[in-house]
């Protein structure tokens, strides 16, 4: 099963058969699209939503040399650049950001590594990525100003530059462009002693104000040393990522930390002030206050229906 619509307050169960093991999944922020990478074959495909049913393309995502994009994350950039078809940024574990444009039915526009240079990063500090986050830096009005921020198994990037949202494709080719020949000594990043394999990045975006549009965001990353988390300043967006973050303990039982079985949650959501964790080793999904770092909800219901589905 992949997708849930709700309509008219009923729910409308969809499934989508492929020839593989999904391994992500990213719905558009106008739920149009979905982009479905899968395990085995480590391929892309690309779903489209319509009125009554999601329709699989008969094709994967591949770039002109005919190479596949097994993507472990993606991020949307309809909501600052103001075209008919959508754009993204995916990124593969080995380190390859691509740019891909869809139409509206679905069609594949373009799909362009903008920044092959990152990959080599990655072999040469033997790191893999884990997530990727584009945003633009203070208003969706003002859509030149940009930001990437892509995480791994052992740190957080951070990249800014302009762009030209009317360009008709490879936008963010000249975004990457000035850190083509740059080392890693020449990159913005924070390095994190704990390495996870599996990891995943959440975002809370507070509700527009009337006199003001100016975004008001918060970030969190599920890292190894605990929950990384950050206040996006709009003001200064790079200090809030690689200066001003901080790492919210996951509140682990002591005793699974003496017997050295603590792992960390496998999901993260957000809301102003607070995050829920799910665990699943621990079975429960905690809940920890933002402000305070305290715990404020523990929720045992995933035991109870883990010993449930084991009676049966």
């Amino acid at each position: 099963m992949l997708l849930i619509k709700i309509k008219s307050l009923l729910f409308f169960c969809i499934e989508i058969h492929l020839p593989d093991i999904i391994s992500k999944i990213s719905l558009d922020p106008f739920g149009r699209l979905v982009l479905v990478a899968t395990r085995d074959k480590r391929e892309c495909f690309i779903a489209v939503s319509s009125a009554s049913s999601l329709k699989l393309q008969k094709k994967t995502i591949r770039t002109l040399a005919n190479q596949t994009v097994p993507f472990v994350s993606a991020t949307w950039c309809n909501r600052f650049i103001k075209q008919t078809e959508s754009v993204a940024l995916l990124a593969t574990k080995e380190g390859n950001i691509y740019e891909i444009s869809i139409q509206p039915n679905g069609d594949l526009v373009y799909c362009t590594e903008v920044y092959p240079g990152f990959k080599s990063v990655m072999e040469t500090y033997m790191d893999s990525v884990t997530g990727i986050y584009c945003d633009v830096k203070t208003s969706y009005e003002d859509s030149t100003n940009v930001f990437v921020v892509v995480t791994t198994q052992k740190a957080i990037y951070y990249f800014e530059n302009t762009i030209d949202p009317t360009r008709k494709s490879d936008i963010f080719l000249p975004f990457f462009g000035v850190y083509r020949d740059a080392s890693v000594t020449d990159l913005k990043y924070r390095e994190f002693p704990s390495v996870i394999p599996v990891s995943e990045i959440q975002l809370y975006s507070r509700p527009k104000s009337s006199t003001s549009k100016i975004l008001q965001r918060q970030f969190a990353w599920i890292t190894g040393a605990g929950l990384y988390y950050t206040e996006i300043d709009p003001n200064n967006v790079q200090k809030s990522f690689l200066e001003r973050s901080r790492i919210i303990d996951y509140g682990i039982d002591i005793q699974l930390r003496q017997n050295d079985n603590e792992e960390p949650p496998r999901s993260v959501a957000l809301t102003e002030f607070h995050c829920l964790m799910m665990f699943p080793n621990e079975n429960l999904i905690r809940g920890m206050c933002t402000v305070n770092q305290k715990v404020i909800m523990i929720d045992g219901s995933m035991e109870v229906q883990a010993n449930f589905l084991g009676r049966q």
